[in-house]
C-alpha cells in the first residue's frame, strides 16, 4: 500500500490501535498517524480532529481506528472517502443500549445511535470486527451484507507481552492475576467472589488489577471480607504490564458475565496472556470454544458461576502439569493465529487485495 494516515478516537496505546499502528506502519511505503493519548474520549476527539484539519488526508486512505465512529463525519468532510477503511470493533448503539443499557434501543437516543452506526458501516468500503459471532451479531443487527466485514482478531504487540523467566522461589504461592475495565460483560464481580470461595486456599494468591464503572463497589465488599490473600493494583502502565502478566501462574481471561455480547467476544487480554505464555481460564462463551479448545490450549468454566470459576482456579492451581500443557499450546496458538505477522497477511489481502 502506498500511502495510508491512521486515525483513531480512543488512545493510541489501547490494544487493539496499538496493534494495528504497529502492522500498518509496516505495510505502508508512506504511513502518517494522528493519535491522543488524552484522559477522554471528547478530548481526545478534539485533539485528533482539529490536528487533522492541518493535516490533509487527500491522495491518502484513511484507516479509522477503534473508536471509529465519531470520526467517520469528519473522514467525509477531510477527504477521507475512497476507500475507507473502519475498525468495527464495537457498535455504539450496542454498547450503550445492550450492553450497558444507559439508553433505551426502543428509545429516541438508541433510535438515533442504531441508525448513526449503520450510516457509518454504509460509508465504509472496508468494515473490521474482531470474531465471527460479533460480525454475525453486527450483519443481522444493522442489515449489512455479512461479505462486507472482515475479521481481524485483536492480538498483542510482541515487543511488550512475550515470554519471561519467571522471579519466584518452590515455596511461593501460585499467583493468579486478573486485570480488566471493570465493564458489566467483564464479570469482575465473579473474580471477587471467587476469591472469597478461595480464601481458605493458602498456597493461592490472587492479583486484580485496574479501575473502571464497577470497581469501587466491588472494593468496598472486598475490603469488608478481609482476605489475605488477594491483592489489590489499581493501574499498571501499559508497557509494564507484559513483565507481570508474564510473572504470574494463572490468568482469569473471561469474559465471566452472562452478558449476550460476552459470548460473541474474545477478551483483548487474552491474546495478551497467550503472548506471555502464561495458561488462562476461559468463559465458556461461542467466541472462546471458535478458538480455543478445554484443557489443551485454555481451561473453560461456566459463565456466570463463581463456584464454576474458583473451581477451575483450584484445579489449575494443583497441577503444574496441565499449567505448562495449556500455557504451551496457547502461545504456540497465538504464533500460528494471533501474532501480528498473521495479523498483517488479513489486512494485505482486504487492503491491498
Amino acid at each position: 500500500m502506498d500511502s495510508l494516515l491512521f486515525i483513531c478516537s480512543a488512545k493510541g496505546s489501547y490494544t487493539r490501535n496499538d496493534v494495528l499502528r504497529s502492522v500498518l506502519r509496516k505495510m505502508c511505503r508512506s504511513y502518517d498517524e494522528i493519535v491522543s493519548e488524552k484522559d477522554s474520549y471528547p478530548a481526545r476527539l478534539i485533539d485528533v480532529v482539529c490536528r487533522w484539519i492541518f493535516r490533509p488526508s487527500r491522495g491518502k486512505r484513511v484507516f479509522l481506528g477503534f473508536l471509529a465512529q465519531p470520526l467517520v463525519p469528519a473522514a467525509l468532510l477531510l477527504g477521507g472517502r475512497r476507500g475507507l477503511a473502519v475498525d468495527f470493533f464495537i457498535s455504539i448503539y450496542d454498547t450503550l443500549c445492550l450492553d450497558r443499557r444507559i439508553f433505551r434501543p426502543e428509545g429516541l437516543v438508541g433510535r438515533f445511535l442504531r441508525k448513526y452506526d449503520r450510516w457509518c458501516m454504509d460509508r465504509a468500503a472496508v468494515l473490521l470486527t474482531d470474531t465471527e459471532e460479533q460480525a454475525d451479531f453486527l450483519s443481522e443487527t444493522f442489515g449489512v451484507d455479512r461479505s462486507k466485514f472482515t475479521v481481524i482478531p485483536v492480538s498483542a504487540n510482541p515487543e511488550l507481552f512475550r515470554p519471561m523467566p519467571q522471579r519466584r522461589e518452590p515455596s511461593e504461592k501460585i499467583r493468579v492475576v486478573f486485570h480488566a475495565t471493570f465493564l458489566p460483560l467483564h464479570g469482575a464481580e465473579l473474580v471477587y467472589e471467587a476469591a472469597r470461595l478461595l480464601g481458605t486456599e493458602g498456597h493461592i494468591e490472587i492479583t486484580i488489577i485496574g479501575t473502571g464503572p464497577m470497581s469501587a463497589a466491588l472494593d468496598r465488599r472486598l475490603a469488608e471480607w478481609k482476605l489475605d490473600h488477594v491483592r489489590r493494583i489499581p493501574w499498571v502502565d501499559y508497557r509494564k504490564l507484559g513483565a507481570v502478566l508474564a510473572n504470574a501462574d494463572l490468568c482469569l481471561g473471561g469474559h465471566f458475565s452472562t452478558n449476550p455480547k460476552a459470548h460473541r467476544v474474545i477478551p483483548g487480554k487474552v491474546y495478551q496472556y497467550l503472548a506471555v505464555a502464561r495458561p488462562v481460564i476461559l468463559g465458556d462463551t461461542a467466541a472462546n470454544r471458535r478458538v480455543f479448545t478445554h484443557l489443551q490450549n485454555a481451561f473453560f468454566c461456566g459463565t456466570g458461576s463463581a463456584d464454576d470459576l474458583a473451581r477451575a482456579i483450584w484445579e489449575l492451581s494443583n497441577d503444574q502439569s496441565l499449567r505448562d500443557r495449556i500455557a504451551r499450546n496457547g502461545y504456540i496458538l497465538f504464533q500460528e493465529k494471533f501474532h501480528p505477522d498473521i495479523i498483517a497477511e488479513k489486512l494485505k489481502r482486504v487492503l491491498i487485495g
